[in-house]
């Protein structure tokens, strides 16, 4: 058995002494920041073959640095967020707005808030009240703090449901199969534990509500969105932190957003020219067209509406009720008509005495309709019908034909509405109308600048963070210290970030500073090492030990079928070069302050050109060859143990063949290892390696009865594995790929 062991508890202690030096004018950071790793990094982290390989912390550190770009990224993101990140988690942590304190109310106030200044009216309070609809009909009231927590909580546990169920409605979930429900859950349990969350399978089932009325927290109970108990929440805010630091710029955005979103022009403050603000969303025509297309359209619908399966089904019905003669053109007439044709189709919903009478003066559904900022009743009809009552019909308008909408032949009735913002003769009130009163355009301008921000945050969120960054580069605030991540960061953010210009310190502990709001951020060496340790190490040690292994076949390799004999001096030659060209700085990618160090990493994912050329170059050739010669099996149910060590489970034999290996290990678990589903299924033969799919025909015929039989039945089986599968989940389609093996 090939075993590696993680390396728990390593000693941390010294640091690190760094020179820098000089590109040009300009100071850089060109040696990698190892913090209190440095004193260790010549240790063992993982090792197998009986401790034949060996992983040490360098290598693993460095690989992790290739891996941990995107985290670093969103560290600094979320310190220049982090003001509206603790504002957002203590929203989380309290149900009520007086549970806060003094501090922790200046401090949502103002990461939520929307002021030109400090000294300005908010466009809403926290403590306001706002309205929304019960299922029973009946009117409560929730403070402003109260909807954007339920708004926060519904979004995080929508994501949440995502990422262990692929659903994110209640209905969606509770059609689940149980098997389905429990192998997605077991699966997420898995993947959760090696980036450091530790949860059962139980304890998500019993914290798991899709009776949404049942929720402690959820505050509109209308809602189709999985309940989380908080608690539960709470744990999993590590999984999902890119949701956090995504509504965090959203808050920053939006507040950022309001302050320019009144202005045509701004002026650049450096040259006093003036240009064209493309985020002038408070001008009057956006302010009347968001009225006419929400607020205006508020109100009280009453209509009625019968659908057929067929032309032919609605024109039998239409000739029923009218006696042959269609529907009448006289409105009342019609309306009798209308409400025949429901008695008849919809006699499960009302009886036979149901009148005219009783049609005008219903005040529920399914013939009177609510539309306001709190509830929109008209979402229970198909959007078809709803464009169709809001869009095509006026009071009194009705079909005289059934009309084809969404394969359903409809006749529709609108009766009459009650506009909540009409004029006295109770038409909709228009904009700007000597109708409209100061007090209600007032009102109505505030609720729309809202609308308005929020609808454009998201699409902000960018420019914000841009306009941060160039502050901050101006004033040197932000300083990543690490040369790998400053590059990288550098290529996104080219416009915005320079290289830090002055004399750099501390470079020994952090991999970036950031100062503002008066203090400093740091996100250390340590931080890093721990926030990246878990979620990459399965992959990190798998991959470098196929490599090792793989190595060992590289002379059996070279041969003409495979490697050509001088690829190995082709590739150290150009490996050479390449090194030499970037020390003279004539890399056209790479500046050559980087350092040979970081530079090596960034091309080839290692840091020194012996382990370039052994892994980047021979081998991971020759694990390519391997893999079509020789089945993998030795990491393929690696665990990560409770202590913190890593180890290799064995189960599958290297005697048998890859279509054997793949059955054999692969069909025990198959739902909890694979999720495929295929209309049919693609069988691509590369016997040879090359990446290319062989002739199946040429392929075969050289082949002996016996391993015919044996490979036709081999991907019998596995097509029913497949099929098992694809019956229960159609969502992805995948190509499975066979190799012939050779062993050694």
């Amino acid at each position: 058995m090939k075993t590696k062991k993680l390396i728990a508890g390593a000693a941390l202690s010294a640091l690190a002494v760094f020179t820098l030096s000089s590109c040009s004018s300009t100071n850089h950071n060109t040696t990698t920041p190892y913090g209190s790793l440095y004193s260790s990094l010549s240790s063992t982290v993982a090792s197998a073959n009986n401790g034949e390989f060996t992983l040490d912390l360098k290598t693993y550190y460095n690989s992790l640095r290739k891996n941990g770009n995107t985290l670093v990224t969103q560290n600094i993101q979320k310190a220049f967020y982090h003001n509206e990140y603790d504002a957002l988690t203590l929203v989380l942590d309290h149900e009520t707005y007086n549970e806060l304190t003094s501090d922790e109310k200046e401090l949502v106030n103002n990461a939520y808030l929307l002021k030109k200044d400090d000294n300005s009216e908010p466009l809403f309070t926290l403590t306001e009240e706002t309205n929304y609809k019960l299922k029973d009909g009946t009117l409560a009231t929730r403070t402003m703090y109260e909807q954007l927590r339920e708004e926060l909580l519904q979004a995080l546990n929508k994501s949440i449901a995502s990422s262990i169920l692929s659903k994110t409605t209640c209905e969606a979930i509770n059609d689940l199969t149980d098997d389905e429900f429990d192998d997605a859950i077991a699966k997420y349990v898995d993947t959760v534990k090696l980036i450091g969350i530790d949860v059962t399978e139980q304890e998500i089932k019993t914290n798991l509500t899709t009776d949404v009325t049942a929720s402690s927290y959820y505050l509109d109970d209308s809602s189709d969105i999985p309940c989380f108990s908080l608690a539960l929440v709470k744990k999993l805010t590590n999984e999902i932190e890119d949701d956090l630091v995504t509504k965090a710029a959203d808050l920053s955005a939006k507040k950022a957003l309001y302050k320019i979103a009144d202005e045509e022009y701004i002026t650049d403050d450096e040259n006093s020219t003036k240009k064209k603000n493309t985020n002038y969303i408070y001008k009057d025509s956006n302010i009347e067209s968001k009225y006419d297309s929400t607020y205006k359209t508020y109100g009280s619908y009453k209509f009625l509406v019968i659908q057929f399966n067929s032309r032919r089904e609605a024109d039998l019905a239409i000739s029923a009720v009218t006696g042959g003669n269609g529907i009448s053109s006289d409105p009342e007439e019609a309306l009798e008509q209308y409400v025949d044709l429901y008695k008849k189709y919809y006699s499960y919903k009302t009886d036979s005495t149901f009148s005219v009478d009783e049609f005008k003066a219903s005040t529920e559904q399914p013939f009177y309709y609510q539309v306001n900022e709190y509830d929109d009743e008209l979402d229970d009809v198909s959007s078809s019908v709803k464009s169709l009552i809001k869009d095509d019909l006026e009071d009194g308008d009705y079909l005289t034909e059934a009309r084809n909408l969404s394969n359903k032949y409809v006749l529709a009735y609108r009766y009459e509405t009650i506009y909540d913002y009409h004029e006295a003769d109770g038409d909709q009130l228009e904009w700007g109308s000597t109708e409209m009163t100061e007090e209600i355009q007032a009102e109505l301008t505030k609720k729309i600048k809202k609308d308005l921000v929020d609808s454009n945050a998201s699409s902000y969120r960018a420019t914000n963070f841009n306009n941060l960054l160039d502050d901050a580069n101006d004033n040197d605030d932000l300083k990543i210290y690490d040369p790998y991540f400053e590059y990288s960061f550098k290529q996104t953010y080219s416009d915005y970030y320079d290289y830090i210009s002055d004399s750099v310190s501390n470079t020994d502990s952090n991999i970036f500073t950031l100062e503002i709001d008066g203090e400093t951020i740091s996100y250390t060496v340590e931080d890093f090492y721990k926030d990246t340790a878990l979620k990459y190490q399965d992959t990190i040690i798998t991959n470098y030990f196929e490599l090792e292994y793989a190595y060992q076949y590289y002379d059996e390799f070279v041969d003409e079928s495979y490697i050509s004999d001088d690829l190995h001096d082709d590739n150290a030659d150009s490996l050479s070069d390449a090194i030499k060209n970037f020390n003279k700085n004539k890399n056209s990618s790479y500046p050559s302050w980087l350092g040979e160090e970081t530079y090596l990493l960034l091309a080839y994912g290692y840091t020194n050109y012996d382990d370039v050329l052994k892994y980047y170059y021979d081998a991971k050739k020759a694990l390519t060859v391997y893999n079509s010669m020789v089945v993998f099996t030795e990491w393929q149910n690696s665990t990560a143990n409770e202590d913190g060590t890593y180890s290799i489970s064995e189960s599958a034999s290297e005697a048998g063949s890859i279509l054997d290996n793949i059955l054999n290990t692969g069909n025990a678990n198959y739902s909890d290892i694979f999720t495929i589903n295929i209309d049919h299924i693609l069988i691509n033969i590369d016997d040879d390696g090359d990446g290319s799919p062989d002739d199946p025909d040429e392929f075969l015929e050289e082949k002996d009865d016996e391993f015919v039989t044996k490979f036709e039945n081999a991907v019998v089986e596995l097509a029913k594995a497949l099929y098992n599968e694809a019956v229960y989940i159609n969502e992805n389609y995948d190509i499975a790929t066979y190799k012939e093996v050779f062993f050694y």
